[in-house]
């Protein structure tokens, strides 16, 4: 599902768990002008079915990042991968999922 915030769009592609983590891939464009894109890993979080939530411990959009992403002059109309990783074990089904930066997108 698409979301739009602050001009960017963003579409997830999907949430993957394992052992020990999550990990999120979804694509991201810029819909304006050439401007900057932030991203906050740990400003962001993921909710299951049983209430367990965690915040994202790194991220990446395009090949850059890791604590927080800083995309300088993101083209517009452009995809761009991305992905984030949350550390823990989720044991319930992912109902929550919520992107921090300069913009804010989620999904349930």
């Amino acid at each position: 599902m698409r979301r739009v915030s602050n001009g960017f769009a963003f579409e997830i592609q999907n949430c993957n768990k394992d052992n020990n983590s999550v990990v999120c891939t979804f694509m991201v464009a810029n819909l304006g002008e050439v401007r900057d894109l932030y991203f906050y890993p740990q400003d962001s979080i993921i909710i299951d079915s049983t209430g367990k939530q965690l915040k994202g411990s790194e991220g990446r959009i395009g090949g850059i990042g890791r604590d927080m992403v800083w995309v300088r002059d993101m083209p517009s109309r452009v995809p761009i991968n991305g992905k984030i990783i949350f550390k823990g074990n989720l044991p319930g089904r992912i109902v929550y999922l919520r992107l921090v930066g300069n913009f804010s997108v989620e999904w349930r």
